[in-house]
């Protein structure tokens, strides 16, 4: 289950903001009118979908990629296989998982270096 955050503060964490930035925007969206709040709100939004757009069409060439190295088999289903990875990586950086992941790759391989 995802933590209850503010929206504002989801789109900033997964868009890759520090934690100062996000309060200073949500400090923003509170002292602004309502065309200011539709202004911060379709930024965030355009943003995330971009990222959104960008992973997928990565990872989706990552699993042609794989198909092409016999890793994968080819299906119909591969385009909402790769938005799904993407949402739940997304997932992950809002309860924090990535970053674990993310720590225990770097140990992994610094470990690995040492032997």
């Amino acid at each position: 289950m995802l933590p209850q955050k503010s929206l504002i503060y989801q789109l900033g964490k997964i868009l890759g903001f520090e934690e100062s930035y996000i309060q200073k925007l949500e400090a923003e969206y509170q002292k602004a009118n309502d065309d200011g709040r539709y202004e911060i709100m379709d930024v965030l939004w355009k943003y995330f979908f971009k990222l959104y757009d960008k992973l997928t069409a990565l990872k989706y060439a990552q699993f042609f990629k794989e198909v092409a190295q016999g890793k994968r088999q080819l299906t119909s289903t591969m385009y909402q296989e790769a938005q799904e990875e993407v949402k739940t990586y997304f997932q992950k950086i809002l309860t924090g998982e990535a970053e674990d992941e993310e720590k225990i790759e770097l140990l992994r391989k610094k470990i690995q270096s040492l032997m």
